[in-house]
C-alpha cells in the first residue's frame, strides 16, 4: 500500500504554487495603484504625503517580484526623487544607485530606464554642486 505522504506534498505545492499565482495580478495592481498615488502627490509637491506611499511601493515590489526586478528599480527612482525634490540629498544617492545597479543587471547597459536613473543621479549630483 501506498504512503499518501507524497501526494498531499504534491498537492500541497501545487495549491501554494497556484495561491501564488492568482495573487500575483492583484499585487502588481497593488503596486502600480500604489507608484501612481505617489507619482500624483508628487506633481502636486505633497512630499510628505508621498514618501510613506513610494516607501510602500518599493516594499510591494521586492516582495511581489524580488528585490533585483526593474520594478523595484522604478519604485526606488521614485523615491529617490522625492528625496531629492526636498533636498535630501544623502537619503537619495543610495537608491539612486541601487536602482542603477539593479538595471544594469536586468535590463542591460543600453535600456532606457538604466539612462533616466544616471541621469536622475546626475541631476542630484548637480544639485549638490
Amino acid at each position: 500500500m501506498h504512503s499518501p505522504r507524497p501526494l498531499l506534498g504534491s498537492l500541497l505545492a501545487l495549491v501554494l504554487a497556484l495561491a501564488l499565482a492568482l495573487s500575483l495580478p492583484a499585487q502588481q495592481q497593488r503596486w502600480e495603484a500604489l507608484i501612481t498615488r505617489a507619482a500624483e502627490l508628487n506633481r502636486q509637491e505633497k512630499y510628505t504625503e508621498a514618501i510613506p506611499i513610494a516607501e510602500a511601493a518599493v516594499r510591494v515590489a521586492e516582495t511581489t517580484f524580488g528585490s533585483n526586478h526593474p520594478n523595484v528599480a522604478i519604485s526606488l527612482n521614485n523615491l529617490a526623487e522625492l528625496y531629492r525634490e526636498q533636498g535630501m540629498y544623502a537619503e537619495a544617492e543610495p537608491l539612486y544607485l541601487r536602482a542603477i545597479s539593479i538595471d544594469e543587471k536586468a535590463l542591460g547597459l543600453d535600456h532606457p530606464s538604466l539612462a533616466i536613473n544616471i541621469n536622475n543621479l546626475a541631476l542630484l549630483y548637480d544639485a549638490q554642486g
